[in-house]
């Protein structure tokens, strides 16, 4: 939980930090659920336990899934794409071998990816980089973004759904490229790259002064339900400047997707 806080620190987001993670550490307790042995939480952290739910949200909201953090987030992609033959000669291993070494893993930061891209990277590659150096990022074409869940349950989260799966990416890209007449080269879908950022689904075990531990579902907080909403963000970006372009991707995302 501490990256909440550090986090909030260094966007200048402070409000967003204020996290008891130390009481939510403190609360930790071996219990047994379902005649299995876990870890719970003491019940008396559950505040803490929400409010840090909520920080996260806005985090989420606020930094993590703000528009210009995800185009850079996106380039940086690409570029990723483009020089993996060369990060995988560079530190000698592949990238399932880096991820399980330690030292392999740590060789593999902003400054190596940065410098093997300007010494030996493609041209695409050393482009996108002075791209994102002068601020010249993906433009965001169209959004579907829900502040509140309701507003999930009524459009139906098919898109995202659809576009989780890479064939189902593939198909609704080409049909956006053809509505927009432009090259899917131009087009990027952009949505959270990880199920839930927020566990909501999870059930949380607390466990009380006397009596048995009992199960919290954060789905069933009036509150945490929606705030999930950002869960479901989706957005089409565009490689390119030409406003044109951008404008055209967005009339025919509007069209195809509501």
């Amino acid at each position: 939980l501490d990256y909440l806080a550090r986090d909030a620190h260094h966007s200048g987001a402070f409000e967003y930090g204020n996290v008891d993670a130390m009481r939510i550490a403190l609360s930790y307790v071996p219990t047994e659920w379902g005649q299995k042995k876990i870890v719970g939480y003491r019940e008396r952290a559950l505040d803490a336990i929400e409010q840090s739910l909520i920080s996260r949200f806005f985090m989420y909201k606020s930094v993590y899934y703000h528009k210009t953090a995800r185009a850079v987030a996106l380039m940086i992609g690409d570029v990723l794409k483009e020089i993996s033959e060369l990060l995988k000669d560079e530190l000698g291993a592949s990238d399932k071998e880096v991820l399980q070494n330690l030292d392999k893993y740590l060789e593999f930061n902003d400054e190596s990816v940065m410098r093997l891209t300007h010494n030996k990277g493609s041209e695409k590659a050393k482009e996108l980089i002075k791209r994102i150096e002068r601020r010249d990022l993906y433009r965001l074409a169209w959004p579907r973004e829900h502040s509140i869940y309701s507003e999930v349950v009524k459009s139906g989260p098919s898109l995202f759904t659809n576009l989780r799966d890479p064939d189902g990416r593939n198909g609704q890209l080409h049909a956006l490229a053809t509505k927009a007449n432009v090259d899917v080269s131009q087009i990027r879908f952009d949505l959270p790259s990880i199920k839930s950022p927020f566990d909501l689904e999870k059930p949380i075990i607390l466990v009380p002064r006397s009596g048995p531990p009992w199960e919290f579902r954060p789905m069933e907080s009036v509150v945490l339900r929606q705030l999930g909403a950002i869960q479901y963000t989706v957005r089409v970006y565009t490689t390119t400047s030409n406003e044109e372009i951008r404008s055209r991707i967005g009339e025919a995302a509007k069209e195809l997707f509501g």
